[in-house]
């Protein structure tokens, strides 16, 4: 799932990028954060906070938890991208695949995308996840964030849109380790009619699909659709999770880990872990209201 931060200027966050490594550095005003995804070893990230001189790193879906700290088991869903086009298509439920041939056929809808976003490009999108993400309680995503991910050479932005310009779906992906994850996607399916909710349905997995086959263009062998679940007492989370399913993807359980280095490291990871649960609270308490007023 996206990871939620705090809101804060571009001009406070900085970055490193250290090669093979695969570490990000993220510089606030009091405490330096690493980030490793899909770690495997990382034999030397103690040294590489040392150089860095970072209070905390965190590890991103690795392969096996770090010895000694409080791992967090992640699962989601992912498609081996060196199949061909016509078998990835016939994983997908038959439903959506009528409904992305309809969306590309009929609707009208054109789509753009960015392999190196720009910091125009990265605050268009989160003005847009952020009108919607407000339905749902949760905090819009920080622009200084993506830029740190666009400056290293990790991001991607698609957008599509309908016959007015307007856009219907963003898609934010993390690039690395040759797979495309998916960091955010958001769509203006609330509020609306029921027609132009449909729309929006429709124009979001024709939008997966367009950005599954750019990467698989690209060379990049794996497709994360960002988190997964069984099953979810969220209604929204839910629907979100059954949306994934439709393209066939094969379940894959990793790990997160969080390691506090030094004293304002641990703090501020514990102020992180208290704001999620927070939030997540929030969110457990909307859903609850949805199921009992669905019309909202």
């Amino acid at each position: 799932m996206t990871a939620v931060r705090s809101k804060e200027s571009v001009d406070n966050l900085n970055s490193t990028w250290v090669g093979s490594d695969g570490l990000v550095t993220f510089r606030r005003p009091l405490v330096s954060i690493g980030e490793i995804w899909f770690g495997k070893a990382n034999r030397h990230w103690v040294e590489l906070a040392s150089v860095h001189s970072l209070d905390a790193v965190r590890f991103l879906q690795r392969e096996a938890p770090i010895e000694g700290t409080a791992a967090q088991e992640y699962h989601t869903l992912i498609l081996d991208l060196s199949k061909r086009p016509d078998q990835l298509l016939a994983k997908i439920h038959k439903t959506a695949r009528y409904k992305i041939k309809r969306a590309a056929e009929r609707d009208g809808l054109s789509h753009r995308c960015w392999s190196a976003p720009d910091l125009s490009a990265i605050r268009e999108l989160c003005s847009f996840v952020g009108r919607f993400r407000m339905f749902s309680g949760l905090l819009p995503p920080e622009p200084g964030w993506l830029e740190t991910y666009s400056r290293a050479g990790m991001l991607d932005l698609s957008v599509i849109v309908g016959q007015d310009r307007e856009p219907l779906a963003w898609h934010c992906h993390y690039i690395g380790s040759g797979r495309a994850r998916l960091l955010i996607s958001s769509n203006a399916r609330f509020g609306g009619s029921s027609e132009f909710r449909q729309l929006v349905g429709r124009a979001n997995l024709l939008l997966h699909w367009c950005d599954i086959l750019r990467f698989k263009e690209n060379g990049i062998g794996l497709y994360d659709f960002g988190g997964w679940r069984r099953t979810d007492s969220d209604l929204r989370r839910s629907q979100v999770h059954r949306f994934k399913e439709q393209f066939g993807g094969d379940a894959e359980k990793s790990f997160n880990c969080e390691v506090g280095i030094t004293l304002r490291g641990r703090l501020y990871l514990a102020f992180l872990g208290a704001r999620k649960r927070t939030l997540d609270l929030r969110s457990r308490l909307r859903s609850r209201q949805q199921i009992a007023n669905p019309e909202e």
